[in-house]
């Protein structure tokens, strides 16, 4: 019985980062192993060091080995929301949604050199609350903003994009558009999808930043 115990009480200990998820302690210890080898500046133990005081340094120092062998593992894992899509990484990590009439702004992505001319951007996207929205319907546009003019490339659903929950046995069959090319799932959803797109520019330009508008096609709920 005792054995059993202490081999629960490990597994949860391992499995938990060193208590990291679910008590103080834990996260104490946690950050604290972090800190000695992982930060230069040891920053997290020069603002609690005090608390060696009232926690100990029994837990930071069992706990190192397993966090340089997650800083190494890390150092070599896909990124958390990675997305390979023809042979390039996309990193997904903030979504930023429009509704219609709404407009989101971005820089140049840095894979793309100053002043090279633009001939298709490839968009990760989905849309949410238009499992009624038609074929085909444009739901949003992609601007590429050049120093002299304006791009609009138009994105539809069922073609660039669609319904995030399509392939959802509650929604599958009532969409109203096709699913578009699928190029991988949310995290820890696997029925929250996620398309890609390749849109090309009909005439090549170098662009200043590029910007996402939703369209009237979204309708009132609605977003990209």
């Amino acid at each position: 019985m005792g054995l059993n115990l202490t081999a629960i009480v490990l597994a949860v200990y391992l499995m938990t980062g060193g208590g990291h998820g679910y008590s103080i302690d834990g996260a104490f210890a946690f950050e604290m192993a972090k800190t000695a080898f992982l930060d230069p500046d040891h920053q997290y133990f020069t603002r609690f060091k005090t608390a060696f005081a009232r926690w100990g340094i029994g837990l930071p120092i069992i706990g190192q080995p397993f966090i340089l062998a997650g800083a190494a593992l890390g150092a070599v894992a896909p990124e958390r929301d990675e997305l390979t899509v023809d042979g390039h990484r996309f990193r997904v990590e903030e979504w930023p949604s429009v509704t219609a009439g709404k407009t989101e702004t971005f820089p140049v992505p840095s894979s793309i050199s100053p002043g090279s001319p633009v001939t298709t951007f490839k968009i990760i996207s989905f849309l949410a609350n238009t499992v009624a929205v038609p074929d085909g319907t444009t739901v949003a546009e992609l601007r590429l903003v050049t120093a002299t003019n304006t791009v609009a490339i138009p994105i539809r659903a069922g073609i660039e994009t669609a319904e995030w929950a399509w392939d959802r046995p509650d929604i599958r069959g009532t969409v109203a558009h096709s699913r578009a090319s699928v190029a991988g799932h949310w995290i820890g959803q696997p029925r929250g999808n996620l398309y890609v797109a390749s849109l090309p520019v009909p005439v090549p330009v170098a662009i200043d930043r590029w910007e996402i508008t939703g369209s009237s096609g979204l309708g009132q709920a609605g977003a990209f």
